[in-house]
């Protein structure tokens, strides 16, 4: 049996997942990834270091309070709730309403997939 898309986006990568989603708030959308969704940049990459990057950012400006007049005593920085946080916001971010089709884009039978328009986006 033939499963039919209007959508099929290769590649759910920081480009792939945002068009897989948009796509599916008009039409019958799938997408194919073949390792984590989201990619590098989600995973590995941009988004959790820039998440750790804006904690460190936050202590800096405490520590620099005082020039402003403003008083803090006590700043501790905990590195385990740092990655807590990056953890969550990346988990959040690859949440979603979302059907694997074939592990490693494999479109061959049993499961043949056809789809009006096919997108590839395998990164950069």
């Amino acid at each position: 049996m033939t499963t039919r898309y209007d959508t099929l986006v290769i590649g759910g990568g920081m480009s792939g997942l945002p068009m897989a989603l948009r796509a599916a708030r008009h039409d019958r959308t799938a997408f194919v990834e073949r390792e984590l969704l989201g990619g590098t940049c989600l995973n590995r990459g941009c988004i959790p270091t820039k998440t750790m990057i804006a904690s460190a950012k936050v202590a800096q400006q405490i520590r620099r309070a005082a020039e402003f007049g403003v008083h803090s005593d006590g700043l501790r920085v905990d590195l385990a709730e740092v990655v807590d946080r990056k953890d969550l916001l990346v988990d959040s971010i690859r949440r979603g309403s979302y059907r694997a089709v074939a592990k490693n884009g494999d479109l061959e039978p049993p499961r043949p997939v056809e789809a009006v328009r096919v997108v590839g986006s395998s990164g950069a």
